[in-house]
């Protein structure tokens, strides 16, 4: 099976962590998790991975909910409320020129499949790839750079970017810049680009390759 970004970071908690995620139950995302694929959707289009749909009512209870839930099984579902915000945050996004400038001509959702520390890695797509860029479209409570980088510390956005660099370079893909277009998730809906400074890039692939290792050390002996 080839790893994924998603359940790879889980390996900085502990092997236990990932196993879990592996072995149990689909992950539920969050609201906030649901707002932020929705806004993916409207501004990149639906990429490869679960499929992002509307209910047209307000709740989730009822005939009609149960209904549409069942209709839709493999899908994220949001309600008209939910889909009504991420419309606005992705309205910033198309507002800003800064964001425009990274979006502009470039594709969108792309797809890599590469191999790292002798171990296959996938993406269902990276979000933003460019001429010599690849760039990650993330929701926030505040684009601030400073409040933004303690966040995206805290979640490895920088791993997560460093893992997609040394995909779209073993696909052939010119990757001089990692960038970040961060949106806030609230009024005013700030929206901040963001480059990543070298050094964090490479620390980010440091810790993956330091996850790469200690994954395959435990499923080698079956330890976790």
């Amino acid at each position: 099976m080839s790893i994924r970004f998603s359940n790879l970071k889980l390996m900085g908690k502990s092997p236990a962590h990932y196993h879990a995620r592996m072995k149990g139950p689909a992950f539920e995302p969050s609201r906030a998790m649901k707002v932020g694929s929705a806004t993916h959707r409207l501004v990149l289009g639906q990429g490869q991975g679960r499929a992002i749909v509307r209910f047209d009512g307000e709740a989730r209870r009822g005939k009609e909910w149960t209904a549409f839930e069942d209709a839709h099984p493999a899908a994220d579902i949001l309600t008209a409320p939910e889909w009504a915000e991420a419309e606005v945050i992705a309205s910033a996004v198309a507002a800003s020129p800064a964001a425009q400038d990274v979006l502009r001509g470039a594709r969108y959702e792309v797809p890599l499949d590469w191999e790292m520390c002798g171990m296959a890695c996938t993406t269902f797509g990276v979000d933003i790839v460019g001429g010599d860029y690849i760039a990650d479209l993330k929701t926030a409570q505040s684009s601030e750079p400073g409040a933004f980088g303690r966040q995206a510390f805290a979640f490895s956005y920088h791993a997560q970017l460093a893992f997609y660099a040394e995909g779209a370079r073993q696909n052939g893909l010119a990757v001089d810049r990692a960038l970040v277009v961060a949106v806030e998730s609230a009024s005013p809906y700030n929206v901040t680009v963001m480059r990543l400074a070298p050094e964090l890039l490479e620390h980010g692939a440091q810790m993956c390759r330091l996850w790469l290792e200690r994954l395959k050390a435990c499923a080698e002996a079956d330890e976790w």
